[in-house]
């Protein structure tokens, strides 16, 4: 069994940032649900591994946790273990919000109400300038390991942004999909070795199953 991080938040269409020193594969971060009411409470779950093939690692507790609610205001909820409360937002604004920082991945699609084999893009920049030319790894969340694997390339797919930092991807199934860009981050002393770093930002988008029943307003 394999830890995770857990917090509670309120829904107020918002995202929520965690950043975690941990040289993980990729770092996931989702809902509980991926649809709710207004207000209603639901739990954000923290877990980093291979998202495909299932593979988790222990979770460590993360460096800070940041909401950035839809009128650009920061939370800091590293501390929170009871639902943040921020009365008077709405849904369906705020979701091309900046979340800045050294790297940073802004959709320029609504990254929720997706459909199966919609198109989705999103800005990458680092320092408030355009990620040219930037690597961009495109994966699937499985919930259970897939009982048989796939090659390397139908579970990892690449894309490479524009000049403006714009990268495009279609979401062909219904479910939880990771969109990271990546660079190299200098060296870092461990032990006394030196290591290669390697910096990322991961942005995760839901796609819905239109064959299930989606939950009342």
């Amino acid at each position: 069994m394999k830890s995770a991080i857990r917090t509670r938040i309120l829904v107020l269409g918002m995202f929520l940032g965690f950043a975690n020193a941990c040289p993980a594969h990729y770092s996931m971060l989702f809902l509980e649900t991926n649809s709710a009411r207004l207000g209603q409470p639901v739990s954000v779950i923290y877990q980093w591994g291979h998202p495909f093939e299932h593979q988790l690692g222990d979770a460590n507790a993360p460096v800070s946790a940041t909401v950035l609610t839809p009128s650009g205001k920061k939370v800091d909820v590293t501390k929170e273990v009871e639902p943040l409360e921020v009365p008077g937002l709405e849904v369906q604004k705020g979701w091309d919000a900046r979340p800045s920082g050294k790297m940073e991945m802004t959709p320029l699609t609504r990254p929720y109400g997706l459909q199966p084999g919609m198109t989705f893009q999103a800005r990458v920049r680092s320092e408030d300038r355009p990620m040219a030319a930037t690597l961009v790894e495109i994966e699937r969340y499985n919930p259970t390991p897939p009982a048989v694997l796939p090659p390397d390339e139908h579970i990892t797919r690449t894309v490479k942004t524009d000049a403006d930092g714009v990268f495009t991807a279609s979401l062909m199934e219904p479910g939880w999909w990771g969109l990271t860009a990546s660079r190299e981050g200098g060296k870092k002393e461990r032990q006394g070795k030196s290591y290669p770093v390697r910096e990322r930002v991961t942005f995760w988008a839901f796609v819905d199953d239109l064959k299930q029943p989606m939950p009342s307003k």
